[in-house]
């Protein structure tokens, strides 16, 4: 999750992120249906986690792509993408 947020890759990061978090609120939904807290509400609190862990990664790489400008690492995608044409 981390490589995909530095590298600008906000689904990636997202997914990653949500799925961390999926077992992350699998286990407190076994927790609290074993404390008797009832199924439907256990299943709305893993749902919402999960979109937004995903949401707030998705945002976060998006807004810090804006934001931090990593000029060598700029050079070596347009590089790579110049190849990549002439490779066509």
């Amino acid at each position: 999750m981390t490589q995909a947020e530095a590298r600008n890759k906000p689904v990636l990061a997202g997914v990653t992120e949500a799925v961390y978090g999926l077992v992350y609120f699998l286990a407190i939904y076994y927790n609290n249906v074993g404390m008797h807290h009832g199924v439907a509400g256990t299943v709305a609190v893993l749902v919402a986690g999960v979109v937004g862990n995903f949401t707030g990664s998705y945002i976060g790489t998006k807004i810090g792509a804006r934001l931090i400008k990593d000029e060598q690492r700029d050079a070596i995608e347009a590089r790579i993408k110049r190849i990549e044409e002439k490779v066509r």
